[in-house]
């Protein structure tokens, strides 16, 4: 079991911080009988709920936002001020621990048309500006990942179920292939707890079909 899922096991809200008033049978049945096999961190959700509500968010924002030639204004320096002192001390520890390791740092954000708004996204990227960071907003121009918020979403629109998990890590991993030169760690035996996962996730998949 997961660090993030044991936490969640004793306090819930952990898992369910953005809908914890619409907690219900169906959240509390999934903790219950929650198998060992956690995929890597995925928890597998092939229930579908439409978010019948329409598309909240700026359409002519990019779904990658980019500031290397940006010029950082007043405003997101105001704006990076509304990150709490809280969450702005770890992310700065994280930041530096991402630069000690020579490790790239890109923030991202799934989906999420309930409870993420736009307001949200212009913190997030002029946090991203004025720290020199990439910031992968997927809830724009949402036609590269074609997700569909009538099948796509376990708890109408607030998280993605399997097909839109299955998209956005088609996405992401067109992404990281085209934007970074990472080593294949396939046939590495230290790897094989991936191996593992994958097949668990694989035979999960293959099963559902049937």
């Amino acid at each position: 079991m997961s660090f993030i899922e044991k936490i969640g096991a004793l306090i819930p809200a952990v898992e369910y911080h953005s809908r914890w008033q619409k907690i219900d049978e169906t959240d509390i049945r999934k903790n219950l009988y929650k198998n060992e096999i956690t995929y890597k961190g995925f928890v597998y959700n092939p229930v579908a709920n439409a978010y019948k509500g329409k598309n909240k968010f700026n359409k002519n924002y990019k779904s990658e936002y980019k500031n290397s030639s940006s010029t950082i204004t007043e405003d997101d320096k105001n704006l990076e001020k509304s990150i709490s002192e809280n969450s702005a001390k770890y992310l700065s520890k994280i930041i530096d621990l991402c630069k000690q390791n020579d490790c790239t740092l890109i923030l991202l954000k799934i989906p999420d048309v309930q409870d993420w708004t736009d307001e949200k996204h212009n913190v997030v990227e002029a946090f991203a500006k004025i720290n020199n960071l990439n910031f992968i907003d997927l809830n724009y121009n949402t036609s590269d990942l074609n997700i569909d918020w009538s099948t796509d979403s376990s708890d109408s629109g607030y998280h993605l179920n399997i097909q839109g998990a299955q998209k956005v890590s088609k996405y992401l991993a067109n992404y990281l292939k085209e934007n970074f030169e990472l080593k294949n760690h396939k046939e590495d035996p230290s790897y094989n707890s991936w191996t593992t996962a994958y097949e668990n996730y694989y035979q999960k998949i293959s099963s559902s079909k049937n």
